[in-house]
């Protein structure tokens, strides 16, 4: 029989805690990775293997992003 804390910790890594950790730290500094303007308008919420998932205002921050992907990475 397992015990509480080896539970949580076996569905934390199936539910990718790992990748959980990262996008709290990337939101803690997103401000600094992309820009005060930027930052105020998209919010960085997933993380698959090397692939970054960002909410954003609009379709136009989107594109903005796009544009600036490479200065991003």
């Amino acid at each position: 029989m397992k015990n509480i804390r080896d539970l949580v910790g076996d569905v934390l890594r199936e539910e990718g805690a790992e990748e959980i950790e990262a996008v709290v730290l990337l939101r803690e500094a997103w401000a600094d990775i992309v820009g005060e303007k930027k930052a105020s308008k998209t919010t960085p919420y997933k993380l698959e293997g090397n692939l970054l998932y960002v909410r954003v205002e609009s379709h136009v921050w989107a594109q903005e992003l796009h544009y600036d992907v490479e200065g991003i990475k």
